[in-house]
This record gives C-alpha cells, sequence and structure tokens, in this order.
C-alpha cells in the first residue's frame, strides 16, 4: 500500500506535465501575478536552499558509507547523482530557455526543462516515504514548496518542474529497488 501511493504520486505527475506543456506560459504568468513582496524573499531561501539539501544529502551518504552502512549510503548518494545526471542530460539535449518574464533574479544561464531542483528534493522522497514515515509529510511540503518556488521567482515552466519531480521520484524508486533493501 506504501508503494502505491509515491506510484500514484508518479504517474499524476508525468500527466500533469504532459497536460501543462499546453499551458505553461499561462500558468506561470498567473502565478506570477499572485505575487506578494513579502513572499519574494521567502521564496527565494527554499529555493536557494537545495543547494544545500544536495550538498548535505551527498554528505550524509559519505557520513552512512564511512559508518559501514552502505545500503543507506547508496541510496541517499545514487539518487542525488543519477536524478542530476539524467536532468543535466536532458537539459543538454532538450535546451528548452528558461521564462522570459520577470525573474526575482536573472543570473540563470542553463536551460530550463527539466528543472534540477524539483529532481534534487523529489528523488529523496521514496526514501522517506517508505523508510521515514515521521518524516514523510514534512519532505513532500518541502518538496512542493521548492517546485512552487521555482515557479514564483519565474525561473521555470510548471512542466519543468513537474517533469523534474517525476525524474525525481522514478529515480529514488529504481535506486530503493535495485540497491536490494524493502
Amino acid at each position: 500500500m506504501e508503494k502505491r501511493g509515491l506510484v500514484g504520486i508518479f504517474l499524476v505527475l508525468l500527466i500533469a506535465g504532459v497536460i501543462s506543456f499546453f499551458f505553461d506560459m499561462q500558468i506561470l504568468q498567473y502565478i506570477i501575478s499572485l505575487r506578494v513582496g513579502y513572499l519574494d524573499l521567502f521564496f527565494l531561501i527554499i529555493s536557494g536552499v537545495v543547494k544545500y539539501v544536495v550538498v548535505i544529502g551527498l554528505i550524509v551518504g559519505v557520513y552512512f558509507f564511512l559508518k559501514k552502512e552502505i545500503k543507506l549510503s547508496i541510496k541517499i548518494i545514487g539518487s542525488l547523482l543519477v536524478s542530476l545526471g539524467i536532468v543535466y542530460l536532458l537539459k543538454f539535449i532538450v535546451d528548452r530557455s528558461r521564462p522570459m518574464v520577470l525573474q526575482l533574479f536573472n543570473t540563470l544561464s542553463d536551460a530550463s526543462f527539466p528543472s534540477a531542483h524539483a529532481a534534487s528534493v523529489f528523488c529523496l522522497l521514496p526514501l522517506f516515504w517508505l523508510k521515514y514515515r515521521r518524516m514523510r509529510w514534512i519532505w513532500l511540503m518541502f518538496c512542493v514548496l521548492v517546485g512552487f518556488s521555482r515557479l514564483y521567482i519565474g525561473v521555470h515552466y510548471l512542466s519543468d518542474v513537474l517533469f523534474g519531480a517525476f525524474i525525481g521520484i522514478g529515480i529514488g524508486l529504481f535506486v530503493l529497488k535495485i540497491s536490494c533493501l524493502d
């Protein structure tokens, strides 16, 4: 039953991602129209925290490796590295330009599709969902906030975020399955 919830989220992200391609600009413009000055900093911080999540995730993975908890280490490091590898390969292949809307910070130069931020946080969701039940809803809410922050600050389309999340969860599930863990 537990994996069914993840598979459901996985499928909803795929379907929503495909549909959102047709409405990306309208959805993004609507979200940007909802901006409130005092939330700008909040969403910039949420978006910026993801870089540290990846670094901390890799450090934690190495820590567990050194503590001889190899399986947990493989889950964390494998999920992060494989999902980011696939995302950056797709960014290179697809080469979709970032939205030409008002961005809260305008220093980005890489491609938009898919969102590496979404993939980075969502790839760890299966681990939290199946192994750390107390953290599952907190992590899911953090993942959603990260995805929304990428839209709010104007650096991604909805389909970028949904496919990044789709890739992340897919890789997380795959790594759990091949790491021979329950």
